[in-house]
């Protein structure tokens, strides 16, 4: 095993302060080893701040993301502001309440409320309605050349 005392103690033997050695005696570890160091540093993670930046975090299903169905991170362009005053509610879309949202994050919020997709009915009918039939299209992918 090696000693810690060898790696941070001056010529006397007495632990350079800020070293290693004397965070081992501040913190009452008197086997001065790497296996004691361990014990005394393996403490339960820290509680977790939800940011609004937590969203790009290879980490975030293992702070608070894993039981969340639908996260605040779901919701688009979210501002760092916006989301610490929603998260103050809860950090699932479903639990919040839906005022003060963007258009964009409205029609997410009624989505994950309402438990489905979002279409607008009338929108979608209209649309549909002024394509002129019949209809035609090119599939390129019927259509290749024998030679590549």
């Amino acid at each position: 095993m090696l000693c810690i005392s060898q790696l941070s103690s001056d010529s006397d033997g007495e632990p350079v302060p800020g070293s290693i050695d004397a965070v081992l005696v501040q913190t009452g570890n008197d086997g001065r080893s790497w296996t004691g160091l361990d014990s005394d540093t393996a403490s339960a993670a820290p509680l977790a701040i939800p940011e609004a930046h937590c969203k790009k975090c290879p980490l975030l299903t293992d702070c608070f993301g894993s039981e969340l169905s639908h996260p605040l991170w779901e919701l688009p362009r979210i501002s760092a502001r916006r989301f610490r005053d929603l998260s103050a509610f809860s950090l699932e879309v479903a639990e919040v309440p839906g005022d003060g949202l963007t258009a964009a994050q409205r029609r997410n919020w009624e989505c994950v409320v309402a438990g489905g997709p979002g279409v607008d009915g009338p929108a979608l009918e209209a649309e549909l309605s002024a394509i002129q039939l019949p209809v035609y299209y090119l599939d390129f992918e019927a259509g290749l050349s024998p030679k590549p």
